[in-house]
């Protein structure tokens, strides 16, 4: 009933030292709830505040505005204590569902949890949201907090804004918490309980920690098998392809040769395209190193080709030369490497072999230019290729073959025009002799 803005009630003894709270409490309003320990007097005491909208700052101002959760520890040899914030948290309550909260203090170890999911039930692994360590406080009483919640203040005054069973377990002179593996974290919170691991990583974030989790990257190998392809256990996607380590078609062959496994290798074939991108990867894992370039997600995941095959509709093209932007789809000018077939737009099919033969045009005659990329690129003997984009459409471009030596039906026709327009003029202007006769 009193004024709702800073609110302690306390029990218990200044030389409690190591114990357990529990308690249920729950929030109609959206402002601050929580609990104190190990309180010695209004300038030195831990709590735990939980809001969702006003809340206490650290500064010693009044009304900031938090959602989620702070652990807190107010401290001072003589005067006034300082607010020091000792961890955040965006879990908080749902307004007006009852949540469970407990609080453990055993020497300078600060462990709180709470029912996110308002259940009853308290799952010691999932629902730890703070895990601290401070010598500030060695003992103290317990205390419940209330902040802008009045009792007397609607929605608190229909009686929703409670705390309720509030239980405390002293554990002084009890043995401590069993710890199997001697890491310094207790069974009930210890992601591998059987096997040491002070760090407490878990990669993947399935609970499980790295140490004792036969697929800490989750990607489908074991560690075991990773280490004995030479992928990284901790890296779901080792080559940065897009496509993680478990999907590898082949992951510990090296199928073009190049020392790379293909687990290792972005490009297994040599095709110039990604093996992500033809296996049709639309989104990168979050173990995926985007700086490194061999991740594009494919712009028509529909149509894939065979990471292992260099030229998998066997036309005579590599993948990436049909796919010439790399982009997974099939654009203007473009030929499709999952289907035999030829360049769509005029000109011969100048492009690239799989295998290491030439490739001719329409027209005949096509021998091995270089190597690019691992493929040879092949230019028939009847010239160049030109490119011309054309609209708004990046991947698309109109091909031509100028033959070396030929001249285009265009130009044939121009010619003949020309000689028959200098056969007209001769011709009538001796008929008119004079008269100007204009062929345009």
């Amino acid at each position: 009933k009193s004024d709702p803005v800073d609110n302690l009630l306390i029990n218990g003894e200044a030389d409690w030292k190591d114990y357990e709270l529990e308690l249920r409490l729950r929030n109609d309003d959206d402002d601050t709830m929580g609990v104190v320990f190990r309180y010695q007097n209004t300038a030195n005491y831990y709590a735990v505040w939980f809001a969702r909208d006003v809340a206490p700052t650290a500064d010693g101002a009044c009304d900031g505005n938090f959602l989620g959760a702070r652990l807190i520890k107010v401290s001072a040899s003589q005067g006034a204590g300082v607010v020091s914030i000792l961890a955040n948290s965006k879990i908080t309550y749902q307004k007006g569902k009852v949540h469970a909260v407990r609080m453990r203090v055993e020497g300078d170890s600060i462990q709180v949890f709470f029912d996110a999911d308002a259940n009853g039930k308290i799952d010691a692994v999932s629902e730890r949201i703070f895990n601290a360590v401070d010598k500030t406080h060695a003992s103290g009483a317990i205390g419940l907090y209330a902040y802008q919640n009045g009792a007397d203040q609607a929605p608190c005054s229909a009686g929703g804004c409670w705390f309720d069973d509030v239980i405390v377990r002293t554990i002084e002179g009890a043995p401590g918490p069993s710890d199997s593996d001697a890491d310094g974290f207790a069974d009930t919170v210890d992601n591998c309980p059987q096997i040491a691991n002070p760090d407490q990583n878990d990669h993947d974030g399935d609970k499980l920690g790295d140490a004792c989790d036969v697929d800490a990257d989750n990607d489908g190998l074991t560690n075991v098998d990773e280490a004995k392809i030479g992928a990284d256990p901790l890296d779901a996607d080792s080559d940065d392809d897009g496509l993680i380590d478990g999907l590898e078609p082949q992951p510990g062959d090296d199928f073009d040769g190049d020392g790379l496994v293909n687990v290792r290798d972005p490009d297994s074939d040599g095709d110039g395209l990604p093996d992500g991108l033809e296996a049709g990867s639309t989104s990168a894992s979050g173990d995926t190193d985007l700086s490194l370039g061999w991740f594009t997600p494919d712009q028509d995941p529909s149509t894939t080709t065979n990471p292992l095959v260099a030229d998998s509709d066997g036309d005579g093209m590599a993948d990436g030369v049909e796919d010439a932007n790399h982009n997974g789809r099939v654009d203007t000018c473009e030929s499709d490497p999952s289907k035999a077939d030829k360049p769509p737009c005029s000109g011969g099919q100048v492009g690239v072999d799989a295998g290491g033969g030439g490739v001719s045009d329409a027209s005949g005659g096509g021998s091995d230019a270089s190597n690019v990329g691992g493929s040879d690129a092949a230019k028939g003997s009847s010239g160049p290729l030109t490119l011309t984009p054309i609209g708004n459409d990046s991947g698309g471009c109109r091909a031509a073959i100028r033959p070396a030596g030929q001249r285009s039906l265009a130009w044939l026709l121009a010619l003949a025009l020309a000689v028959l327009a200098i056969g007209l003029r001769r011709r009538y202007g001796r008929a008119k002799r004079g008269a100007l006769v204009d062929l345009a």
